[in-house]
């Protein structure tokens, strides 16, 4: 019983003082926050550009942060519509 007392507690108080966004933002390449850090504020989706490594580690490398997820036909500007400061395949 003290445990459940305690967990409920910890989690009011985290949820209260702490920032829930950065616990379900995802991280790009850089290892920021999207929409979370001052840097990609506006920018918060991520999109893994490159699924070639066998690696699960390697293609979350390739994540860049952009204001709307891609489409079809999308043609995408570094600084517009994705922040990264790796060199990344534009359309």
């Amino acid at each position: 019983m003290a445990t459940i007392v305690v967990m409920t507690w910890a989690s009011v108080w985290g949820y209260q003082h702490g920032d829930v966004n950065r616990l379900t933002a995802p991280i790009n390449g850089n290892h920021e926050f999207c929409g979370s850090d001052k840097v990609v504020k506006d920018f918060p989706k991520m999109y893994l550009f490159d699924m070639s490594p066998h690696d699960i580690v390697g293609i979350f490398k390739s994540g860049v942060c952009v204001k709307v997820c891609p489409m079809k036909g999308n043609i995408f500007k570094k600084d517009a519509d994705f922040y990264s400061t790796k060199v990344v395949k534009e359309a």
